[in-house]
């Protein structure tokens, strides 16, 4: 496995969560993935009916920032000690 990405039960909304890249792949091996894991995240969830989902990174993980702003096409909207907060609509 070189990639994968959870989401976060919720009775209230999607919550995209950990998303997971194979450091093995490089940087940029990395970005292309995670793009296409959107993309296929997107796609289930506009064959499902959703037209809205949350997507949460840990600070942790605050230099991809950008490249996750990138990827889902999106700034964040909020922010927690812990946690950016991303919401992003359905294509």
């Amino acid at each position: 496995m070189i990639g994968f990405l959870s989401t976060q039960a919720s009775k209230d909304a999607v919550i995209a969560r950990r998303m997971t890249l194979d450091p093995v792949v490089g940087r940029l091996g990395q970005g292309i993935l995670a793009m296409r894991l959107a993309e296929a995240y997107e796609e289930v969830l506009r064959k499902a009916g959703v037209t809205r989902y949350l997507v949460v990174v840990d600070k942790r993980n605050g230099q991809l920032l950008g490249t996750i702003e990138k990827v889902f096409g999106a700034k964040p909207y909020a922010e927690t000690e812990e946690d950016f907060w991303f919401r992003k609509e359905v294509a």
